[in-house]
């Protein structure tokens, strides 16, 4: 596949289509694709962006780690007393 800059564009299609005509095609097609660059920069991350990232989930890795310390201490919290009764149950219940 061949590629085309906007000056090889215009000198191809002049004969086909008139001067204005291409004129305004590669102004068109210039400014599209202008437009498309300066939206991808915009949506471009940096390393900067990157690391800070990476800062963040281990942030929150760190905090999941916790609160899965924190959830495992009140399990045994409240379902100890709730196991202790059903072996007491089951003792009472075979003897």
């Amino acid at each position: 596949m061949h590629s085309f800059n906007t000056v090889e564009l215009f000198y191809l299609l002049r004969i086909k289509i008139g001067e204005k005509e291409v004129q305004a095609l590669t102004d068109y097609i210039g400014a599209h694709v202008e437009e498309k660059i300066a939206a991808l920069k915009d949506t471009m991350d940096t390393k900067e962006d990157v690391y800070q990232v990476k800062e963040e989930i281990q942030g929150v890795r760190v905090e999941i780690k916790d609160q899965k310390a924190e959830l495992l201490k009140w399990m045994i919290v409240l379902f100890t007393p709730f196991y202790i009764g059903m072996i007491v149950f089951l003792i009472k219940q075979f003897l």
